[in-house]
Parts: structure tokens; C-alpha cells; sequence
């Protein structure tokens, strides 16, 4: 599970900084064995570190397209999320099995089971991310995978700010639906860890095509890293 933490202050030593960082793991890993969640880490305001491998590391916000991860059974050197190195089967297979399926209300087993049944496989996830001949809801489960593969990896950072009051080639993010939809506290600084507990809280309420496609844009964009 990726996490994070706040930047140090410039100019703190090495030794305070490794102490912080022990106090501030064993809270988190407290908090979680009584019952918290990665989504209410996500709520939590933290800064551009991830605990990642067993250590601290600054996170980078790299590029996490759909169609990257959507390469997780590539046998080709060098590409997709596994072979590149970046993450490994058993990690992938435990964040859809233990978290992802788990904390989301949209991405439950039943969603990402298409196409074995319990327990969650590369095959299911791989079906989940692609994108060819599916509906407005489809397409956004797609976007909407790879966002949460993006936070549960530590590639991109739940707290970085974002403009989504535009989004997509020719809709403005107002003439979605009726307004603010998602109920942003401002749309042009939204950081994923508020675009994900937005998009949770809808789980259980009506939602249209147009409205799927716009948490799908959103998605793709933070994804792409292309707000």
C-alpha cells in the first residue's frame, strides 16, 4: 500500500527526519489495525512522501495512463507496470484483492470479477482497463481502475492540487449534469484524494452517462497528468 506523509521543513536533519518518519508510520499503521482504511488515509491531509518498499520516498507524480496499466500482462521487455519493474504481480494482486475492491463502493469484487470470479486476476483487471465497445460506465470503471492503481502504488500523490473546472476537448466542467455534481469545494484546486471521496460518496445515488463520462474525463486527465 502506497502512503504518504508531509514534507519535512528545509533544513531539518537527517536525524529528525528519520524520526519523524518512524513516529508518523507507526501512527498510520496504528490507525489502520483499528480499523482504518486506505480511503481514510486518502482523507487525511498529507504531503509529497510515500512509504513505499519498506521506505520513504518523494513521489513523483509520473504518468499513469489506463492504457499503461492496461499492459499488465505484456510480455514485451520494458513495458507495462510489471515489466518496466515498476510493481510486481503479487503487489497488483493484493491491492485489487485487499484494498481497491474492498474500500471502493464502485470498484467492488463483483465489478472487478469479470471475468474469473474470486479471487481478482491480472485477467480481470486487464478487462476492467480496457475501454473497446463499452458504455459511459464501463468506460469510467476503466479510468477509475487505473486513478486507484496510480495512489496504491505511489506513483502519483493523492494531495498535489488540480483544475478540473475544464475538462475534456469540448465540454466546460459547469455544463456537466447539473453544476457541480460532485459537490467540489473548488473545482480549480482538487486534489485525486477529494476527486475519489467525491466520486465515492455518488456510489449509491443516481448517476447519468453524461456525469459517468465527466468522473471518467476527470480520471483520465489525473491519470495522464494532463491538469
Amino acid at each position: 500500500m502506497a502512503l504518504q506523509r508531509a514534507v519535512p521543513p528545509v533544513g531539518e536533519s537527517r536525524k529528525v527526519k528519520q524520526l519523524l518518519s518512524v513516529l508518523i508510520l507507526a501512527a498510520v499503521l496504528s490507525s489502520l489495525a483499528i480499523g482504518g482504511t486506505f480511503a481514510d488515509w486518502l482523507e487525511d491531509d498529507h504531503g509529497e512522501y510515500c512509504f513505499s518498499a519498506g521506505e520513504w520516498e518523494v513521489c513523483e507524480n509520473e504518468q499513469g495512463s489506463r492504457g499503461w496499466w492496461s499492459q499488465l500482462q505484456s510480455e514485451e521487455t520494458g513495458a507495462g507496470p510489471i515489466n518496466s519493474g515498476f510493481v510486481t504481480e503479487a503487489q497488483v494482486i493484493g491491492w485489487l484483492n485487499d484494498d481497491i475492491s474492498q474500500d471502493s463502493c464502485w470498484l467492488t469484487p463483483t465489478v472487478l470479477n469479470a471475468v474469473s470470479g474470486p479471487p481478482i486476476t491480472l485477467d480481470d483487471a486487464v478487462e476492467v482497463l480496457a475501454v473497446g465497445g463499452k458504455d459511459a460506465e464501463g468506460k469510467f470503471y476503466a479510468h477509475y481502475l487505473a486513478l486507484w492503481l496510480n495512489l496504491m502504488s505511489g506513483r502519483q500523490c493523492p494531495d498535489t492540487l488540480h483544475d478540473v473546472s475544464e475538462v475534456g476537448e469540448t465540454l466546460d466542467y459547469e455544463d456537466y449534469g447539473d453544476g457541480n455534481f460532485l459537490a467540489l469545494s473548488d473545482p480549480e484546486n482538487v486534489s485525486r484524494a477529494e476527486f475519489v471521496a467525491a466520486v465515492e460518496a455518488l456510489c449509491n445515488s443516481p448517476v447519468s452517462d453524461t456525469e459517468f463520462t465527466l468522473m471518467k474525463e476527470i480520471s483520465e486527465a489525473f491519470n495522464d497528468m494532463d491538469i
